[in-house]
Order: C-alpha cells, then sequence, then structure tokens
C-alpha cells in the first residue's frame, strides 16, 4: 500500500490528475448507482416474496404489494393502465 503512495506522491502532475479523476468517477459510481442499484434490488426481492405469498392474483391484492414503495406504486400503476381486460370468447 506505501508502495502505490509512494508511486502517487513521486509522480508527474498528469498522472495524479488521471487517478484524482479516476478516483472521482469511482466514487461518483458508488454514490450515484451502486448504494441506489442495492436498495432497488433489496425492494424487488421484498416484493418477489410477496408476490408470490399471493394466491388470489387479482388487482387489489398485487397493488397491496407495491404499496410498500412509491416508485413501486407508481411503476405499478403505469403497467396497469397498459393491461386490458381479458375476455373469453
Amino acid at each position: 500500500m506505501t508502495a502505490i503512495i509512494d508511486f502517487v506522491l513521486g509522480a508527474p502532475f498528469i498522472i495524479k490528475v488521471v487517478i484524482g479523476v479516476l478516483v472521482l468517477l469511482a466514487v461518483m459510481f458508488i454514490f450515484l448507482f451502486l448504494i441506489r442499484a442495492i436498495y432497488i434490488w433489496i425492494q424487488l426481492s421484498i416484493l418477489a416474496n410477496k408476490l408470490r405469498s399471493i394466491k388470489d392474483p387479482s388487482d387489489q391484492n398485487i397493488a397491496v404489494a407495491f404499496a410498500s414503495s412509491k416508485l413501486l406504486t407508481h411503476l405499478w400503476s403505469e403497467y396497469r393502465d397498459t393491461l386490458h381486460e381479458q375476455r373469453e370468447l
């Protein structure tokens, strides 16, 4: 670890700039994408468990499962609007 620090401290200015940009991009990726992705992944796994436990797949029961998150509620309502009523021939 000290070899890396010694290299960065003794490196030319342009290399320090490139390393700084790379570190900044890595930190931005972690905070702007990775943390949110893990949060949504947890929400989706909880939702999947709720949907698996539903015995009667009526619209009200499914809407209750999506009610745990504002984002998921919005996405379900948008998807529900695209569905059509099933009719027998």
